[in-house]
């Protein structure tokens, strides 16, 4: 637990001052586990917060912290006060608090040193209540100028901070306030997911010597070495020096360059083929219990802002299964939480879905990215479920399996990143890739982001011919 000393605001000591990218960088890591983005602002102001620079600032349970240290204090003053006192001469009370002065009656300095130390321990206490209540409610509630009376003008200072955390996340447009709420907007979703992927070519780059992160806006493609007069509908990665070479051959006695439209010169793309995706997330209690769930939610988010940003042209599809399966919208990936019913995991019923998904879909390229901890212990039958404890019954594997040959006989190949890595379910995935020639991944929470979006991208980089 840090200690805070609090003192007498000065304006010179250094304020904590973290952007508004920093604060929705920090929000969205909280609602990979909570998935509620009023309880994640909560828990930003209980826990505080720490910029680039190491200045942090202290959340309501560190001033809670600090009140108690500070009440046991005096309340250790009050019975060191009391014990040193004789019942012949009253005592001679040295608490750091206000003195009389000599001239005075002893017993009534005394007094009104106790009366001092209540008044404060009453304020502590009144204080302390206000601070655990917070932890509900908003910090709103919280008597601003009992607070400087207790803890001074930083203390005071650090609430009004901690207050404007929603009100600086709302006006920069990544949260609004719907019904008493908060919840993301799209610009907020967009962050968050920009910021997974990030977080995993960052994790690359730490991995692979030379790596870099090749992340940029755009309509997809790979770019190749030629170059093209710029045509109405292309791309727009220019070509500088061909270009400006361009402009000096048209006016070579010009003094200086002036470009015009006709000497714009792009590089070229390499088609890249277009491919339509389901990305089943396993959301059943093993998950959670072993820790994968939050990184499920992380490579999900991450996978769709890399389609958004380059390959729109992509499809992707979001389904969680657990007892039964069901559609994952893309705006409520940051929301994903874990049901408490959900025991059980049907493979079979999510590969059904995600099957049904991509039948809507042209493209030739599809495919199902299986992210699970757990052999199938759920089927749907006759529209009935079924579910059994581990081991799976040979039903839910009859069926499971006959599902990976529906999706087999679509073209729709099933590459299986598995979290967990025991006999039987390596045995069952091992048969799955049998059946279907998909791929198997076994990796860990850790590092399931950058195997999921190498693998994507590895196979992005299959081209067609250019039209």
């Amino acid at each position: 637990m840090r200690k805070y000393r609090y003192s007498k605001w000065d304006s010179s000591q250094q304020r904590f001052d973290p952007d508004q990218e920093a604060l929705m960088d920090e929000l969205g890591q909280d609602l990979m586990s909570s998935g509620n983005v009023t309880d994640s602002l909560n828990q930003m102001q209980q826990q505080g917060l720490e910029d680039d620079q190491g200045q942090r600032l202290p959340g309501a349970k560190d001033m809670l912290e600090q009140l108690h240290q500070e009440k046991q204090r005096l309340e250790n003053q009050a019975q060191t006060s009391s014990e040193s006192r004789s019942p012949e001469d009253g005592g001679d009370l040295d608490n750091g608090l206000p003195s009389a002065g000599d001239t005075e009656n002893p017993e009534d300095t005394a007094s009104s040193a106790e009366a001092a130390l209540t008044e404060m321990l009453q304020k502590i206490d009144r204080l302390e209540n206000q601070l655990k209540n917070s932890e509900t409610c908003s910090l709103e509630s919280i008597d601003e100028q009992l607070l400087k009376d207790v803890m001074g003008d930083q203390a005071t200072d650090h609430l009004k901070q901690l207050c404007d955390i929603p009100r600086t996340l709302t006006d920069a447009g990544y949260i609004s306030r719907t019904n008493g709420k908060y919840v993301l907007t799209p610009r907020g979703m967009r962050r968050i997911g920009q910021k997974a992927l990030r977080d995993i070519f960052a994790q690359l780059r730490k991995g692979r010597g030379g790596g870099h992160n090749t992340i940029s806006k755009g309509s997809g493609g790979q770019i190749i070495e030629d170059t093209k007069k710029y045509a109405s509908g292309d791309d727009f990665q220019v070509h500088l020096q061909k270009t400006i070479m361009n402009a000096v051959c048209r006016e070579p006695a010009a003094s200086t360059v002036k470009l015009k439209p006709e000497d714009f010169e792009v590089f070229e793309r390499a088609g890249l083929e277009r491919s339509a995706t389901v990305l089943m997330v396993d959301l059943s209690f093993s998950m959670l219990a072993r820790g994968h769930f939050e990184a499920a939610k992380r490579v999900a988010i991450a996978l769709d802002s890399l389609i958004r940003s380059q390959y729109p042209k992509d499809s992707l599809y979001i389904v969680g299964f657990s007892n039964d399966a069901r559609q994952l919208k893309k705006e409520d990936l940051s929301y994903i939480q874990w049901g408490e019913s959900d025991n059980y995991t049907n493979i079979q019923h999510g590969l059904y879905v995600a099957r049904k998904l991509l039948a809507k879909e042209r493209q030739s390229n599809q495919q199902i990215i299986l992210v699970t901890d757990g052999e199938p212990t759920a089927h749907f039958e006759d529209e009935a479920h079924f579910f059994y404890q581990a081991p799976p019954s040979p039903r839910t594997l009859q069926l499971t399996l006959q599902e990976v040959r529906n999706c087999t006989r679509k073209g729709i190949v099933i590459n299986t990143f598995m979290l967990e890595n025991d006999k039987f379910l390596t045995a069952f995935v091992t048969r799955m890739a049998h059946i279907n020639k998909g791929r198997v991944f076994f990796t860990s929470a850790d590092t399931l982001g950058q195997y999921l979006i190498v693998d994507y991208m590895a196979n992005k980089k299959r081209t067609i011919a250019l039209g």
